[in-house]
């Protein structure tokens, strides 16, 4: 009797990265929504310039990472997929590219952080790599991609110092913005990806002693009477069990009050698949703080992967990093719901 055996790199493929590459395809999409969106698309009917910051999340990252959404929104938006770009270095170890699309009418701020924890996570995970090649294909491929690389991340970011570098580029990449922003005409859209959710919100309503003058100016200058994030897969309720809490919370929201971050209307669009194992629903609804402003909190369940893989350890990744290619998920986002 003959007996078949499969190369590793087989298995892994079948086991790990098929699921990340089905994921997003036909079959799979919006569960359900609470509450309602205008939609990107609306933005564009307007005289102004549609602005999109966007904020990857954990595990390293380099410049360009945006390309997937990017491409699927400019397609879904019916603009030309043309693109001008300029690379700003903000900082030695952040960079923020800048995607113009139709003559400026659609411009992505694409900021890359990742770079501040590389170091440190080298530093300390360089003994533990070492043992790489003695571990079984699956326990090194969670150890090293998801643990080391990933939450290694979350853990890095409550580190004051390093917390702070990162916050420092999201400053910068509002003062860059705020160059070319026309308060009254132009929209501009928050979409943070993973731990960029908790870092976007520590980063708008911390009030840290030594923040420079000009970054605080560039963020009134943006934020006008309503500000809209789109959160995929967010970690907030997680990361803010650390002591370490940045932001003003306000009832059971686990957000800031708008008054904190200069607007009167602050709108989540919080997009979560419910087998994601590092995404936190929050909980939907429309609060008036005394006054001070509204939080309105529109809840998206989606589905990235087909649920028959839900066996293969592939899966899980799939649900927190497909939304980028989830047809479904981003047709509702753009035509609004």
């Amino acid at each position: 009797m003959t007996t078949f055996f499969l190369h590793p790199l087989v298995l892994a493929l079948v086991y790990i990265w098929l699921p990340i590459v089905l994921a997003g395809c036909s079959g799979v999409g919006t569960i359900s929504t609470k509450g309602t969106y205008k939609g990107l698309g609306e933005g564009l009917e307007e005289d102004g310039a549609l602005r999109i910051v966007l904020i990857h999340g954990m595990r390293h990252t380099t410049p360009n990472y945006s390309n997937p959404l990017r491409k699927k929104l400019a397609e879904k938006l019916q603009l030309s997929p043309y693109e001008a770009v300029e690379t700003v270095k903000l900082r030695p170890d952040a960079v923020l590219t800048i995607f113009s699309l139709e003559n400026r009418r659609v411009i992505f701020y694409e900021l890359t952080w990742s770079d501040i924890t590389r170091t440190e996570k080298y530093k300390n995970f360089k003994h533990d790599s070492l043992f790489h090649e003695d571990r079984s294909y699956l326990s090194r491929t969670l150890k090293r991609d998801i643990i080391n690389d990933g939450l290694g991340d979350a853990v890095a970011y409550l580190n004051p110092e390093l917390g702070g570098k990162i916050r420092a580029a999201i400053r910068d990449t509002l003062v860059r913005v705020s160059l070319d922003f026309n308060k009254t005409k132009d929209e501009l859209v928050f979409v943070s990806m993973s731990l960029g959710s908790k870092i976007l919100f520590d980063t708008l309503c911390l009030n840290e002693q030594r923040r420079p003058k000009v970054a605080f100016q560039a963020q009134n200058a943006l934020v006008g009477d309503e500000l809209t994030m789109i959160m995929f897969a967010n970690q907030i309720p997680l990361m803010n069990l650390s002591a370490v809490k940045t932001c003003e919370l306000e009832r059971s929201t686990l957000l800031p009050n708008p008054k904190s971050l200069a607007t009167k209307r602050l709108h989540v669009i919080d997009v979560s698949d419910l087998d994601d194992i590092l995404s936190y629903p929050l909980e939907p609804g429309e609060y008036d703080l005394d006054d001070e402003g509204t939080i309105i909190i529109t809840s998206v369940k989606v589905v990235n992967m087909p649920l028959a893989f839900t066996f293969l350890p592939g899966y899980f990744v799939a649900a927190h990093t497909g939304h980028k290619k989830n047809e479904r998920l981003l047709n509702a986002l753009v035509r609004g719901f």
